[in-house]
């Protein structure tokens, strides 16, 4: 966002389109957002979400599961 200069709904397309090239190797995204001010609008936070969650490839999980596996 700041670097780029990109808006909100900017940065995460391009953290969507980043995580489809990561899928497509088999690699793993480590997400960790945090929605402060310049996520205030929360419409396209919740989007992101619902976009991660509905990929049907997706392991939504913490940290540790991830260890154990």
């Amino acid at each position: 966002i700041y670097v780029l200069g990109l808006t909100p709904k900017q940065t995460l397309e391009v953290w969507l389109k980043l995580m489809g090239v990561i899928k497509d190797i088999k690699g793993v995204c480590s997400i960790l957002i945090h929605p402060d001010y310049k996520f205030a609008d929360f419409k396209v936070y919740e989007e992101f979400l619902n976009d991660i969650t509905a990929c049907n490839r997706a392991w939504i999980t913490i940290p540790r599961e991830l260890i154990d596996t």
